[in-house]
């Protein structure tokens, strides 16, 4: 029986490793496949424990029945491992038989699409840990309910930790996998060798089996049509695929085409616009590139060319398949552009910002007040940035007049002169001198020769088309702040906008079933459902807030969420040896958890710049205090079967909730500080809610 006990707490934790690391694989690959923005992160991470909810609520089934032999749990442990390795290659097949390659999704359309692929892995992972707390109390009468969860937060850590420092940096996604599922098939395997089960040690065989020759297949599924794959790379912020078409080579980042050869017109706009303001550039700042534009920044002979790009493994890419000359005035600095404008010393010509539009909350960082001002300090007294957006032919919908009107104002903060340039792309350009649209004249008197610009540019972007343009803008619309992303609000709504589609609907389903759910809960898994909320929305948000300050590091991120769950396992070990009242336990975390927001608050507010050792710090004990309020909650439950499972369900349903209207809805719409503020409204009505609970406990 101790043997056993041993064996499932081994498990427990072993599966809880493979588990993590797939969740981020699944998080990672969905965002290669789907064009991956905040949007669409928050839809995954809503689904995984939307299911893992749903999983969890479904074990309560079990409680009164005989619980599964531990054979039959490593039956599952493994069986939730296999379909991890089966169902990568699966999301890959399916995004491209079922979609165009290279086009975007809709949001209804990601939102099933991410929902169906997982849901075989997200429910059996959900239902997993329950299940085990049953078998575990077959071997240990009155095991606390609170023990799994402390195990499933050691598996947690190790996993995120083992991807964060070591497997993102070394492993394709299917290695990955495998490398974190080895502590399960090592303890299953070690379990074999001591108690012989012929089914148990045959499945393990088969799941090892099926693990090797996935790795042997896995480039494989990675290829995309139309063309040849002659470039594939994971790195650590995505992958980088190059595709052959005939003499076409096509860079593939987040499952989107980002850069093609043979593309002359937009190197052209991206270099001249600018570059013809001024007669002699001498250093001239990169921010990505577009293919073709370092032959035409040859044309203006500047002396330095710095080329910012955080991926240390693309430029070398862009370079060998000539997507972007190389040049011995480049210097290539791999570095958050932001970062590095606000530490280096040197003053630019020009600042040529290649950044897509501001649909994901990295990229709207090149877009803020914030931005255009530090980009103006590092400007000499004559230097031009420049950057641009989608444009438009002739028509210009609602959406877009916004999307433009507060991109001007936002730069008019910063800028004397802002010049609008309209096409297939809209230009703006910001300096402090003047500006001029005869773009040309102003080349020809350079001596510029250019393919596209000196045939096409009046014929394309007439007088009339710019005061059409200019007569467009708002002069009463918000700048665009990193706490308060206008664009990306725009952006989203522009998103369904494509597809003909609302958010409405998909909203309203979502209150509705939150109001069904919330109805039947009890009060301390309602209690429960809020700090998972709150946990949730508080990891996102200092995600969000680590990216202002000091860019997508992602290594510094991915030890974030890490420190997340190290604090949750102090704080669930601490509870489960507190032998104070629980209701009393209950009420002290949330008015703990309540000043802890409310500091926050006050931080955004104030704006005081946190440094990374105090995010850190804050991300640790804001989860340890979480991770504290589970087994006094828990154990006023009851501590019974279908609490247990219910109690986790409760955790799991608020995390889903939170991280999906944090993300899509109260950052985007309100700004950081409102959704901060909205965090202390309902763990002030949990607060109330605990404070109601009868002293004595219920029953399971």
């Amino acid at each position: 029986m101790k043997n056993d006990e041993h064996d499932l707490g081994r498990l427990i934790i072993a599966a809880a490793i493979s588990a993590m690391v797939a969740q981020l694989v699944f998080i990672r690959e969905y965002l290669t496949l789907l064009g991956g923005n905040e949007f669409v992160i928050a839809l995954i991470l809503f689904n995984w424990l939307l299911l893992g909810s749903i999983g969890a609520y479904a074990a309560r089934n079990r409680a009164a029945r005989p619980p599964y032999a531990v054979n039959r749990i490593v039956v599952l442990a493994l069986l939730v491992c296999a379909l991890a390795v089966v169902e990568i290659p699966l999301i890959r097949l399916l995004r491209r038989h079922l979609f165009l390659v290279g086009s975007e999704i809709g949001f209804y359309q990601t939102t099933l699409f991410t929902l169906l692929t997982m849901a075989p892995y997200g429910l059996l992972s959900g239902y997993f840990l329950p299940i085990t707390l049953f078998s575990m109390r077959r071997q240990q009468i009155g095991y606390p309910g609170a023990g799994v969860y402390v195990l499933n937060n050691i598996g947690d850590l190790i996993g995120g930790l083992l991807f964060s420092l070591a497997l993102v940096f070394f492993c394709s996604p299917i290695q990955a996998l495998v490398v974190g599922a080895l502590p399960l098939l090592f303890c299953v395997g070690q379990q074999q060798m001591r108690q012989t089960n012929y089914a148990t040690t045959g499945f393990l065989l088969l799941v090892a089996i099926l693990c090797g020759v996935s790795l042997f297949f896995e480039n494989a599924t990675l290829a995309l049509s139309p063309g040849e794959l002659v470039f594939s790379q994971e790195s650590r912020y995505g992958r980088i695929a190059i595709m052959r078409n005939q003499d076409q080579f096509t860079l593939f980042t987040d499952g989107m085409p980002a850069l093609c050869s043979q593309t002359i017109a937009d190197a052209e706009e991206a270099v001249h616009y600018p570059l013809s303001q001024r007669q002699r550039i001498d250093r001239v700042l990169l921010i990505s590139a577009r293919e073709g534009m370092i032959r035409q920044l040859r044309k203006h002979q500047p002396a330095h060319i710095d080329y910012v790009e955080r991926d240390p493994q693309l430029p070398p890419v862009l370079f060998q398949f000539g997507l972007i000359d190389y040049a011995a005035s480049i210097t290539v600095v791999n570095q958050d552009a932001r970062q590095y404008l606000a530490q280096t010393s040197r003053q630019y010509d020009a600042v040529l910002v290649n950044i897509p539009a501001p649909q994901t909350f990295q990229a709207n960082r090149y877009f803020t007040e914030s931005f255009f001002k530090l980009a103006r300090v590092k400007l000499t007294d004559q230097g031009v940035l420049a950057l641009s957006i989608d444009g438009y032919d002739a028509y210009v919908d609602d959406v877009m007049r916004r999307i433009i009107s507060v991109l001007y104002q936002t730069a008019a903060s910063a800028f004397t002169h802002v010049l609008t340039i309209p096409g297939q792309r809209t230009f703006f350009l910001c300096s402090q001198q003047p500006l001029f649209d005869d773009i040309p004249e102003r080349l020809r008197r350079k001596q510029i020769q250019t393919d596209y610009i000196d045939p096409y540019f009046h014929g394309i972007i007439s007088r009339q088309r710019i005061d059409s343009l200019n007569q467009l803008i708002d002069s009463t619309a918000p700048r665009n702040r990193d706490d308060r992303p206008v664009l990306v609000q725009l952006a989203f709504t522009q998103w369904f906008s494509r597809f003909h589609s609302s958010p409405v609907v998909f909203m309203l389903v979502i209150a509705i079933i939150t109001g069904i759910y919330l109805k039947q809960i009890d009060a301390p898994r309602w209690v429960l459902f809020t700090t998972g909320w709150s946990a949730m929305s508080a990891e996102i948000i200092m995600i969000f807030l680590f990216q202002i300050y000091f860019g997508s590091i992602y290594f510094y991120i991915g030890a974030l969420v890490s420190v997340f769950l190290a604090g949750f396992l102090p704080g669930a070990l601490l509870g489960l040896r507190c032998n104070q009242s629980y209701k009393h336990q209950i009420i002290v975390t949330d008015m703990m958890l309540i000043v802890s927001i409310f500091i926050f608050l006050l931080v955004l507010a104030f704006e005081v710049h946190v440094p990374r050792l105090g995010f850190f710090t804050a991300a640790f004990f804001f989860a340890a205090i979480c991770g504290f309020q589970f087994p006094p909650a828990l154990f006023y439950a009851g501590d019974g079967n279908r609490a247990a499972a219910g109690s986790i369900s409760a955790d799991l349903m608020g995390a889903a909730l939170g991280v999906l209207i944090t993300s899509v809805i109260i950052i985007p719409y309100a700004g950081l500080q409102q959704a901060v503020l909205f965090l202390i409204v309902i763990k002030t009505f949990s607060l109330f809610v605990a404070w109601r609970m009868p002293a004595a406990n219920y029953e399971a």
